[in-house]
């Protein structure tokens, strides 16, 4: 026996009925917190003693892991014992644990005033093995299976004095169970709802963010087309006047110009590339300054060009997305109606 096993069993020794035998000791979860999807986000660890008669629980502090369902207990029991007597138990349910797990939930369902709270339903969840425990993760899940087999066999003699209670739960049970699965299936329908219209919100942001860049791509294509036509417009013509011999007209700025006096050109050094001194005292542009002028003014207009495509492709794919992100949303809400009694 690992050493919780000792410590566990000889917590609960004194507390043994006669003849009682115990066959199972591991770590059972009870969900104490649940987020907005309904998978447990909070754990209550119990040590778990279970016999062929009930199931003794008691309270246990989990060491740090990163994952909680999976950490170690702290050998140290002082809290009272809870005991399941499965007599008294009208059916334990059996299910997976809500998330990306391999987690089995238990639901331990009473008679109608019977049971450690008078009544009430719990649910204990079982995740395999946990350190400190001998028994294996299969020992765990045949033991609950059996505990949940014999309880639906009725299998455990009920005693006289819990007949009342019995009687009763049987006659409530079955609607209780209908108003249960009815609720569970409601509340289902919503967390699935709920994810839907996040992811709906999600795609359709980034389908919108896709149309706002879109449209900014546009919209800057068309001035720097309406910039970019002008430009090369005078670069030709500056080319065509300096082959012919004329004297091309200055432009609008002194980067369009043929020639600029030395005096600009100290106070903005980045206007000389190109350009070569005359006897004017200017620096002025020759015919082969002036066509690579000409095809840089076309490879910037290329660039617009490619601009609009990328424009217009954003635009259609975050139409795309947001007319998906609307009909995912639409699907999931009608596929998640409740259907007519």
């Amino acid at each position: 026996m690992d050493h919780m096993d000792r410590i566990a069993a000889a917590y609960v020794t004194a507390a043994l009925a006669p003849g009682e035998v115990i066959r199972w000791i591991g770590c059972l979860l009870e969900p104490v917190s649940f987020n907005v999807l309904g998978v447990p986000q909070r754990y209550a660890h119990h040590v778990a003693v279970g016999t062929d008669r009930r199931m003794i629980l008691t309270l246990a502090e989990a060491e740090f892991a990163l994952v909680g369902t999976n950490a170690a207990l702290k050998p140290l029991l002082t809290r009272e014992l809870v005991s399941w007597w499965y007599d008294e138990l009208g059916e334990i349910e059996v299910g997976p644990v809500e998330g990306v797990t391999s987690g089995v939930a238990h639901r331990f369902y009473p008679f109608e005033g019977c049971g450690p709270f008078r009544g009430q339903a719990h649910r204990y969840d079982a995740f395999g093995s946990t350190p400190g425990f001998s028994a294996s993760a299969a020992d765990g899940v045949a033991y609950l299976r059996w505990v949940a087999n014999t309880v639906a066999q009725r299998a455990f003699p009920v005693g006289p004095e819990k007949q009342p209670y019995v009687a009763e739960w049987h006659r409530k049970w079955p609607q209780q169970r209908a108003r249960m699965h009815a609720n569970r299936a409601k509340s289902a329908r919503l967390q699935l709802r709920v994810v839907a219209a996040v992811v709906a919100l999600v795609v359709a942001g980034l389908g919108g963010f896709q149309i706002l860049k879109g449209q900014a791509c546009l919209d800057s294509s068309v001035s720097m087309r309406r910039t970019g036509d002008a430009v090369l417009a005078r670069w030709e013509q500056s080319l065509a006047e300096l082959k012919s011999g004329k004297t091309p007209q200055c432009g609008r700025s002194h980067d369009e110009c043929i020639c600029i006096d030395r005096a600009t050109a100290d106070k903005e050094p980045w206007l000389k590339e190109g350009r070569t001194p005359n006897d004017k005292k200017e620096l002025c542009l020759g015919v082969a300054a002036v066509e690579s002028r000409v095809a840089a003014s076309k490879k910037r207009l290329d660039d617009t060009d490619e601009l609009v495509t990328t424009g217009m492709t954003r635009r259609i794919v975050g139409i795309i997305a947001v007319v998906l992100a609307i009909a995912g949303f639409g699907l999931a809400f009608w596929k998640t109606r409740s259907s007519p009694a």
